[in-house]
Formats: structure tokens, sequence, C-alpha cells
């Protein structure tokens, strides 16, 4: 089974340096055409299933995609960004000791840990290995902190090696292959 991630495209957010978390965001006209653009690059392969983040980011994103393809495309929350709590809507000048939060072991007061990103990753993980193991090509739509998460679990990496892992950028591609060997 190969699974493809795709962060979605820049949002007026991400320009203005506003922490999203769960918040919806909207694409910026750059987030619209990065989408449109991803969409082109995606449409010649063999899709088979489609799954994004039920945000709106990464849903207008994944529509996008989706209509090169007739694959279904199914919202699903637990690909949703790391709940901030209070710093979403905050810019991150604004919020103090950002970096502190990125840390293992830290939640932000109203959000949820890494730790709590990596497991919604794992059970999502189980679920396509159960429920889609004659898929060949699987699409999934998120976000970047997620992302960085969802390519440790993909990978078959501990969360411990969290700060190993790069920033994604808006529509950035991972690929990964997995066994579907149960």
């Amino acid at each position: 089974m190969k699974v493809i991630f795709v962060r979605h495209g820049e949002t007026l957010e991400n320009r203005d340096n506003i922490l999203q978390g769960q918040r919806h965001g909207t694409l910026s006209e750059l987030g619209i055409m990065q989408a449109k653009a991803i969409s082109e690059t995606l449409k010649e392969m063999r899709i088979d299933i489609i799954y994004s983040s039920d945000l709106n980011r990464a849903l207008d994103t994944a529509k996008e995609i989706a209509k090169y393809h007739a694959s279904p495309l199914i919202p699903l929350k637990d690909l949703r960004e790391r709940d901030i709590g209070v710093f979403a809507g905050m810019k991150r000048e604004e919020v103090p000791k950002l970096d502190e939060y990125k840390q293992l072991g830290m939640r932000p007061p109203g959000g949820e840990t890494i730790e709590e990103v990596y497991a919604r990753l794992e059970r999502f993980k189980n679920m396509l290995m159960e429920r889609h193991n004659n898929a060949s090509t699987i699409l999934v739509v998120g976000h970047g902190t997620m992302g960085r998460v969802f390519n440790l679990v993909f990978s078959g990496k501990g969360i411990s090696e969290i700060q190993s892992t790069s920033h994604l950028e808006n529509t950035e591609i991972n690929s990964f292959e997995l066994s579907t060997n149960l």
C-alpha cells in the first residue's frame, strides 16, 4: 500500500504568522494556487481513496485534488492539526516560550500533547491497514505539525524522534510504502 501525505495550501493565517491549531483557517490566494498546482501534479496518479482533516484548509486542498479522481473523499477529525488550546488565533511572537510547547510531554493550556497526536495517527494507520489492505494508493491531506508526526508514525519511528523531523512546506508531498501483510 502506498500512502501519500500532502500538507494543505497556504492560509491567510500562515501568511500572517497566526497559530491556527484546530481552527479552520482560510486558503490564501497563493494557497488556492498551490492546491490547484498539487492537483495537477497528482492528476495522472491512480488514487483509490482520499482522506483529509475535516478542517477547511485541508479539506479545501483535498477537494481540489479530488476533482481529478473518482475516489471517495473522507474527512476525519483524527487527521486534524494538533490542538494548541489557548494559543489558537495568536501570533507566534505573542506566545511566551512557544518552543517549549513543541517538546515531548508539553501540553498547551486547553490543548494536546505531541504524544496524543501520535496516538491519533497510530489509530488512523491501524484503521488503514484493517480497512484498505487491498488499496494500492491512499492520499492523506493534513497539516504541518500533524504532518511531522504522521511522518514518524508512517515511517515506523518513535515519537522521541520528533526533533529530527523537518518542517513541512505548504502542499509538500511525502510518500510511504506499507506492507499489507497482516
